[in-house]
């Protein structure tokens, strides 16, 4: 690799010099994925919460055969957030670029604690968007702290992992995306079913909280109401194993869940 090719990941950490005393963070063990094929979306405009979830969510998207285009796109990427302000989508692309230092060295050396600063900053930033009102970033919170990112940003997200926060934050942004549901596009409501079917799986499996089939039943039913397919299977499954009492409780709570907008979803 050449000796542009180093200076751009020494830049990119240079960025976020003035974020990351405020901030610490934990790490893992890496993959080898890339992320050079980001730079393609930015060049056509998608929405970076788009491109968040569609990496996130499809792993084989990653490419390592151009890392030097992909840190090109980053600080790019980085620069044009932060100097416009837009802390929620300065806050993704920091936690998404974060794994270059470690994944491409300069000078045969992997930068973990340049990974773990840059991540570290754009958790920083989630989090007071978070605190400011911003459901995307009560997502993708949720989604950090529940480990359900893919292998690329294991070694970094593995020790921020904590089910039961996680689970808190996903009821509240449900929650707050049941205000004008049915006006909602429907990219938000799958969001929204999906991440329902998310919080049926915490109780499902005892993830931060005890395992609760009720309760697991009630999430899984209200994601299916949503028309979430994997979600009626798991209810179904889940249902043979309630006696016929659980399965009517479980009605009940997901017909009071449904009724106060998913503020009052537990036993009485």
């Amino acid at each position: 690799m050449n000796k542009g090719f180093f200076e751009k990941i020494f830049i990119l950490i240079a960025i976020f010099s003035s974020l990351v005393s405020e901030v610490n963070s934990s790490v893992f063990n890496p993959k080898g994925e890339g992320l050079s094929w980001i730079s393609t979306q930015l060049e056509d405009e998608y929405p970076l919460l788009k491109i968040f979830d569609m990496i996130v969510g499809n792993p084989k998207l990653y490419d390592i055969t151009n890392p030097q285009r992909a840190i090109d796109e980053c600080v790019a990427g980085i620069n044009k957030y932060k100097g416009e302000g837009n802390d929620l989508f300065h806050g993704q692309l920091l936690v998404l670029c974060s794994p270059i230092p470690y994944l491409f060295p300069g000078k045969d050396k992997a930068d973990r604690e340049g990974s773990k600063d840059i991540f570290g900053a754009g958790v920083f930033l989630l989090e007071n968007e978070h605190r400011m009102g911003s459901n995307d970033a009560t997502l993708l919170l949720s989604d950090l702290h529940s480990n359900f990112y893919g292998e690329l940003h294991y070694f970094l997200t593995h020790d921020l992992t904590d089910f039961s926060y996680a689970l808190e934050l996903k009821r509240y942004y449900v929650s707050q995306e049941a205000n004008n549901f049915e006006n909602r596009d429907s990219d938000r409501k799958r969001k929204v079913s999906n991440t329902q079917k998310q919080i049926a799986m915490f109780y499902h499996h005892g993830l931060g909280v005890l395992q609760d089939l009720v309760l697991a039943h009630v999430w899984y039913d209200i994601a299916a109401m949503n028309m979430h397919e994997y979600a009626r299977k798991r209810r179904d499954e889940v249902s043979k194993l309630m006696t016929s009492s659980e399965r009517a409780q479980a009605r009940q709570i997901a017909k009071k869940c449904v009724s106060t907008n998913f503020r009052i979803c537990d036993y009485e």
